[in-house]
């Protein structure tokens, strides 16, 4: 009987054990990780650096309990019909970035991502209309140029991020933007969520 009591514990044990290792899995890697989001809109600004005038940003948060490390950014754009031919298929274009990798981005914390399309050199090639050429070869191409040449454009970003615990890699990707979701202001402090009104053109390179 002593024996039978013996295993009964140490199975009980093994199952608590197991269940207890469980819990705290879950919890390390779903309540206390990066947790990074992405604002509902794109902002639109008057700007002095960018050759076209304005400049677009998309905002970035981690509203996680823990940082993320080795984050990097990749912001697309899929185009149907790039050649305005009636053909159903579509294109991406990974779009220059002002920064495409942070080595720490820690909790509470807020990027702003910022697209160059007049030095993505995929601009240049046969495949999109000689006006959108031309403008990249003149080095002032916009974001405008672009939302404007195909109305049904979608824009989207990408995240790759470490988290600091767990070594493990964790991928994000924001919603699709389109041109229905570009609004004029600024994004200010650490708010993600909210396109304020812009006072001032900001004079100094990004």
């Amino acid at each position: 009987m002593q024996e039978i009591d013996n295993w009964l514990f140490l199975i009980l044990g093994l199952l608590g054990g197991l269940v207890t290792s469980y819990v705290f899995w879950w919890v390390l890697n779903h309540r206390y990780v990066p947790n990074i989001v992405f604002s509902p809109e794109v902002a639109r600004s008057e700007v002095e650096f960018h050759p076209s005038g304005f400049r677009y940003q998309v905002a970035v948060k981690n509203i996680g309990k823990r940082e993320a490390f080795n984050v990097r950014f990749r912001l697309r754009m899929r185009i149907k019909d790039v050649r305005h031919t009636g053909g159903t298929i579509f294109d991406y274009i990974n779009l220059e970035l002002v920064n495409n990798e942070f080595f720490m981005f820690a909790a509470g914390s807020m990027f702003r991502i910022t697209p160059l399309p007049h030095k993505t050199a995929r601009f240049s090639t046969d495949v999109f209309p000689e006006g959108i050429q031309k403008k990249y070869r003149d080095g002032v191409l916009g974001m405008d140029d672009l939302f404007n040449e195909w109305a049904g454009a979608e824009m989207f970003l990408e995240v790759i991020a470490t988290d600091r615990f767990s070594g493990g890699m964790k991928f994000f990707r924001s919603p699709l933007y389109t041109k229905k979701d570009i609004r004029r202001g600024v994004f200010k402090g650490k708010i993600h969520d909210c396109i304020h009104k812009q006072t001032r053109t900001i004079g100094t390179k990004p």
